[in-house]
């Protein structure tokens, strides 16, 4: 009978917990598909009012009353990226294009990976509010954060040194790249920022982006160089040096 009993006790625990992560995965695709629309022409997506400088997405239902606006002493750019600048991501990093990548081919992989589509405005308006000191602020959108890290390293004329283990990749994201051969580094995001910022900011940043709804797995990912300006190299969870492939054609056709 004690054997029955911890048998039930230990069935009774897997099912509580797969019930909580169904919750959970519930919750989350309910805010998801709150925020897509139908496609259809009728359908309201956008009101700008320059005037009043203010732009509404009926979509997502958020409203901006800065439109236009320059915030004083806010400076950023592709260019701007310095030697010793921590280089911070806002979650993990390639689902999205996982994401759509399952949903258009017929790979018959079966994984339950979802979209990391999210407002990006609000994440950056409370780095912001915390401090000014940032020096890039980009959008891992098509091409996903690889791309970007490229595009930055040769706008400012800086190396990019990465650590593999700090990169946030979710785990069923990780299996679908490792049976495709893919890296996860080049799969779009849709909700994830690249921000790169001094050092002494760094984990001040990371701490504000933890409280907030869409970058709760924020993480510091490696740092800019002065060695091997343009490239991106990664130290790999072994400890030995690779330089990152630079990106070549797109993965997916243009996803939105």
């Amino acid at each position: 009978q004690l054997k029955n009993k911890d048998k039930a006790l230990k069935v009774l625990r897997a099912r509580l917990y797969e019930l909580e992560c169904q919750k959970k995965q519930d919750a989350e695709s309910e805010a998801r598909r709150s925020q897509i629309g139908t496609g259809d022409r009728s359908e309201k997506i956008r009101t700008y009012n320059f005037p009043q400088g203010r732009v509404t997405d009926h979509r997502i239902k958020y409203t901006s009353h800065r439109l236009g606006e320059i915030l004083d002493g806010v400076s950023t750019s592709g260019d701007y990226a310095k030697p010793g600048d921590a280089i911070i991501v806002t979650g993990d990093i390639g689902r999205h294009g996982c994401t759509i990548l399952l949903a258009r081919e017929d790979f018959g992989i079966d994984a339950d990976v979802t979209s990391d589509c999210a407002p990006l405005w609000p994440t950056v308006e409370s780095v912001l509010n915390a401090t000014k000191d940032v020096h890039v602020i980009r959008d891992a959108t098509r091409g996903g954060v690889g791309t970007v890290l490229y595009e930055i390293a040769g706008q400012s004329k800086v190396g990019i040194r990465l650590n593999a283990a700090d990169v946030p990749v979710a785990s069923e994201v990780k299996g679908v790249c490792g049976m495709l051969g893919l890296e996860p580094l080049y799969l779009a995001c849709e909700g994830r920022l690249v921000i790169m910022a001094p050092k002494s900011e760094a984990e001040k940043i990371v701490e504000v982006l933890r409280q907030c709804p869409y970058s709760k797995d924020a993480a510091i990912i490696g740092e800019v160089t002065e060695e091997q300006p343009g490239h991106v190299v990664m130290t790999t969870e072994i400890g030995t040096e690779a330089l990152l492939p630079q990106p070549g054609g797109e993965l997916l056709p243009r996803i939105c």
